[in-house]
């Protein structure tokens, strides 16, 4: 052990070195701890020459810090980083640094080590640190859809806005010059990273004086929602569309509203400054099916509850061919309604969660839902037309069997 250690202190063959990556990579600090150890007890060896070990690279231009970082090993990158390893050094071949790799990997832990030492100045300047082709971490992790990665770079402050320099590079993926990570996520159909940009610029950045991100044009002149449509991923293109609602996607409202997104000009705009965004009729005409639709299901949780208290004794859960119940249209109140006078409501297994309930059909495929479950696709899916949970046919019509 002795041996092999002062073999891979600072000399003259390159292949000397390599120990130092392989700890990194494993994440074995005391093996790196008694490298540096006998580098300091062998003849008092300069500061400069462990330096020059720490920072080393490997036959791909990668330090042991890169290693370290690419492993996942946090407590290997805080040993590095407080013994001088150098987090600034890029690779030889597409000049990636140690934040890159831990981006590409979904390395949450790495990417806090990396960061949590540097000052406000050179925290905005590392995370912009750019690779051959012009992309930073937030490209990267929007690449692999690392979604840990993507939400504590945003906490850092990374650019939702850089762009890419150079068209058509060898890098990860071969993007167009001006791409941003909105771009990568709907070029690699990374939705869960599209939707926490859109949710971080809706929340933090929204104003009048910070262009909307959906609206930038890369190179090709596309957005990208173009990029996404061209990729068929239509939830994600849903979302990314300039006229689409941010509050309605993410839920909660933003610090100046959907107002002030819309009336957003500038360089990349699509729109001209002060013209506001018209939503269009495809997501008019979808918003009004789903509004109908939670009317459906608040209307059957009425004519249940009705049900049950004017007859307590005769909800039948076994009722006898209820598979070949006729189906009628929810319509008028719950007191005028045919299922409050019915002799007894059907009671059939959801195809969600299996339980015997008082179920919706839906008209197109005759799917059942029980009121929570199609309350649940009706609420919480982005995609318009809704889409069956079971055979993803749109839904458009609920039905209720009586007998």
């Amino acid at each position: 052990m002795g041996t092999a250690i002062s073999c891979a202190l600072p000399g003259t063959s390159f292949e000397l070195f390599q120990v130092w990556h392989y700890a990194a990579s494993a994440g074995s600090v005391e093996v790196l701890t008694a490298l540096m150890d006998a580098g300091r007890r062998r003849g008092a060896l300069p500061r400069e020459r462990l330096l020059r070990a720490l920072n080393a690279r490997n036959d791909r231009g990668q330090t042991p810090l890169m290693q370290a970082a690419r492993a996942g090993n946090a407590g290997a990158v805080r040993w590095l980083l407080e013994q001088g390893a150098d987090q600034w050094t890029v690779e030889t071949n597409c000049l990636r640094t140690a934040l890159h790799y831990a981006a590409l990997r979904d390395r949450v832990e790495c990417v806090e080590a990396l960061l949590e030492r540097l000052s406000t100045a050179d925290l905005c300047r590392y995370l912009d640190v750019r690779t051959c082709s012009g992309m930073t971490a937030l490209h990267y992790a929007c690449v692999s859809n690392a979604l840990g990665a993507v939400r504590c770079l945003l906490a850092r402050g990374a650019d939702m806005l850089a762009t890419t320099t150079l068209g058509e590079a060898y890098d990860l993926v071969a993007l167009p010059a001006g791409a941003t990570p909105l771009h990568v996520a709907a070029t690699t159909n990374a939705l869960d990273c599209g939707l926490e940009l859109l949710r971080h610029y809706h929340l933090h950045l929204a104003s009048p004086f910070y262009p909307d991100p959906r609206r930038r044009l890369d190179g090709q002149s596309n957005t990208a929602y173009h990029v996404a449509m061209a990729r068929r991923n239509m939830v994600l293109a849903e979302a990314l569309h300039p006229a689409s609602s941010l509050a309605a996607l993410t839920g909660e409202e933003g610090p100046l509203g959907d107002a002030a997104q819309a009336a957003e000009g500038g360089d990349g705009s699509l729109l001209p400054r002060g013209v506001c965004a018209v939503p269009r009729l495809a997501l008019l005409a979808g918003e009004g099916v789903r509004r109908q639709l939670l009317a459906d299901i608040d209307l059957a949780e009425k004519v249940v509850a009705a049900f049950r208290n004017r007859n307590p004794d005769r909800f039948d859960p076994g009722a006898a061919g209820a598979d070949q119940l006729p189906y009628l249209r929810i319509t008028g109140s719950v007191a005028d309604s045919a299922y409050a006078r019915a002799p007894w409501l059907p009671v059939m297994q959801c195809s969600v969660c299996l339980e015997d309930e008082y179920c919706l059909v839906l008209e197109t495929c005759h799917h059942r839902l029980c009121a929570g479950c199609a309350r649940d696709v009706v609420t919480r899916t982005v995609r318009l037309p809704l889409p069956c949970p079971v055979c993803r046919l749109p839904v458009v019509q609920l039905t209720s069997p009586v007998c």
